[in-house]
């Protein structure tokens, strides 16, 4: 039988940055060489790793990203919307009227918008949820 790698130091399964870590969203099964068939095929995984996203930067240049960074930036974006929108929240709870901070909201959530209708990402609206403060 082929030796493969130790599993745990290849993965770095259990830590905060390995496979199951921190955000990590993948799932692992055994593999039988003859038996099981994998998933995806090679050229679905190429095409995968080929894909990439254009969207107007906020300079106003076309930027090409591929999948993976695509995603990041989705998040980031997502990042600011939450930002905004506690800051807003803060404020209504101790009675300050602050427009600038609404505006700022609003200038991320377009931003966003216009991320999602160029690249044709789907829009996670459950992660820009503030939940009560």
């Amino acid at each position: 039988m082929e030796e493969y790698p130790d599993f745990i130091k290849t993965t770095g399964c259990g830590l905060v940055d390995g496979l199951h870590g921190a955000n990590c969203r993948h799932g692992y099964s055994p593999f039988y060489p003859g038996v099981s068939v994998p998933r995806w095929s090679p050229e679905i995984l190429q095409a995968f790793k080929d894909k990439t996203y254009t969207y107007t930067g906020p300079d106003g240049k076309e930027i090409t990203v591929g999948a993976y960074r695509a995603s990041q930036i989705q998040r980031e974006l997502e990042g600011e919307i939450r930002a905004w929108k506690r800051r807003v929240a803060v404020n209504k709870a101790a009675g300050i009227d602050a427009p600038e901070d609404k505006i700022k909201l609003r200038y991320w959530q377009k931003r966003m918008s216009g991320f999602i209708s160029e690249t044709k990402l789907k829009r996670q609206y459950a992660r820009e949820k503030v939940h009560d403060i």
